[in-house]
């Protein structure tokens, strides 16, 4: 539904957005919004990215997060728990491209907020593209500061990424 905001901008007003545990059954969404989100050649590519990451939340110390709008997976998060520096690390993060800028990122990193509290850790950290100005811009906007520059965080030949990082209380 779209509603008018007292600025006459435009603002999707979503009825219902919750964050809860993956399901497997979410597993072709998770697929989908990769294949709309990140560099990947095709839909195949792309589920098998999301397989990649089944594989790291089999691993204790991780969780992963879906966003749902009206019954339809809309974002993902996995989390990764590090006990040595009571940090939470977001690895992976993905909105579908038509519900960003619409509070399902900030639910997100809400969600990611709690579960630092919750395991009495001190902060969350994610990377991201050192090209990537709309997810810098989100991560500041969310209480993220820049902290690194990771050279060829993807392995030789890529892109340096930066570490941005929020302490909890």
């Amino acid at each position: 539904m779209w509603l008018q905001d007292f600025l006459g901008l435009s603002v999707y007003h979503m009825k219902e957005l919750r964050i809860r545990a993956f399901q497997h059954s979410d597993l072709e969404s998770y697929a989908h919004i990769l294949w709309l989100t990140l560099p990947c050649d095709d839909l195949e590519e792309a589920r098998e990215n999301a397989n990649i990451i089944m594989e790291r939340v089999k691993e204790e110390k991780r969780e992963l997060w879906v966003a749902i709008v009206e019954n339809t997976q809309v974002g993902f998060m996995l989390l990764d728990f590090e006990e040595e520096t009571l940090n939470v690390e977001i690895d992976w993060f993905d909105i579908h491209p038509d519900y960003q800028r619409h509070g399902v990122g900030t639910a997100l990193v809400l969600k990611a907020e709690e579960r630092t509290n919750a395991l009495n850790h001190r902060t969350v950290t994610l990377h991201t593209a050192k090209s990537n100005h709309k997810m810098r811009k989100f991560a500041e906007k969310n209480g993220f500061a820049e902290v690194a520059c990771l050279p060829s965080f993807w392995g030789e030949g890529t892109e340096d990424a930066y570490l941005l990082q929020k302490q909890v209380e």
